[in-house]
């Protein structure tokens, strides 16, 4: 009796067990019911750009009028300073208003130790200078932090130089006269129009780079000429130059995006 009930019970068991596995595997071999209407699919969808111009527009109020500061270093100017005759060393303070206008500042030391292959003149400088500006974002999206500049600059150097090269040989009194000039004087004005590119990296840290063109507007000459280096403005061979920079930008902006 015990033997005939306990087949029973296993019988049982082993029957819910098969037919527990197959509704399993029946489920797993179904295929889900497409619900979507073959109406909404059909067709061309087109853009509402009304309503992302609408969205954007409601993106871009959400930027408070203060969005923090930044501050950077200009990684191409150092690398030219420790390899070719000229650079600078560049470091700068910008403000962020809405994330649109950057009012800044650019400050730095300029160097130059150079020796004409043909004159022989020996010039070498290593002086402070400074600028200020402001940088418009483009970009029409202003929760963005990468960011399209265009801007203009000012730029003002005080400056000291060396200035040495072979002796001066007087023709009618055949003397020599030596030509060795230390802690001249100069100083210099010009403006700058920048165009430039930013992008975010990693979360604060972004990189960035800018063309410019320069256009001296006052330089004061010492006795012995013009200067061949002007610091923050470059080589001072013509009125106008090209320059650039490649920063490492520490952005602190404050604001986040919101849904």
């Amino acid at each position: 009796m015990f033997n005939t009930k306990m087949l029973k019970i296993l019988k049982f068991i082993f029957t819910l067990l098969c037919s527990s596995f197959g509704g399993m595997l029946v489920a797993m071999g179904q295929t889900p019911t497409d619900t979507t209407n073959s109406a909404d699919v059909q067709g061309i969808r087109f853009v509402d750009k009304a309503a992302e111009k609408l969205a954007l527009a409601y993106k871009n109020r959400s930027v408070p009028f203060w969005g923090g500061l930044s501050v950077s270093i200009d990684l191409a100017g150092a690398a030219m300073a420790n390899a070719t005759a000229w650079g600078q060393y560049e470091g700068m303070l910008r403000l962020n208003l809405r994330n649109t206008y950057f009012p800044l500042i650019e400050a730095g030391q300029g160097r130059a130790d150079h020796t004409g292959e043909t004159s022989g003149l020996h010039f070498v400088t290593r002086s402070p200078y400074l600028r200020v500006g402001m940088d418009y974002n483009l970009k029409k999206d202003r929760s963005s932090k990468n960011r399209v500049f265009v801007g203009a600059r000012y730029g003002f150097s005080s400056f000291r130089y060396d200035l040495n090269g072979p002796d001066i040989i007087d023709v009618h009194w055949k003397n020599t006269v030596p030509f060795h000039f230390e802690a001249l004087n100069g100083n210099a004005h010009w403006g700058e129009l920048t165009f430039g590119l930013e992008s975010q990296i990693w979360k604060f840290v972004h990189l960035g780079w800018s063309v410019r063109y320069r256009r001296r507007i006052y330089e004061k000459r010492s006795p012995t000429g013009r200067t061949w280096y002007i610091p923050g403005y470059g080589r001072n061979s013509s009125s106008s130059t090209l320059g650039g920079t490649f920063n490492l930008i520490f952005d602190l902006t404050h604001f986040k995006h919101k849904p």
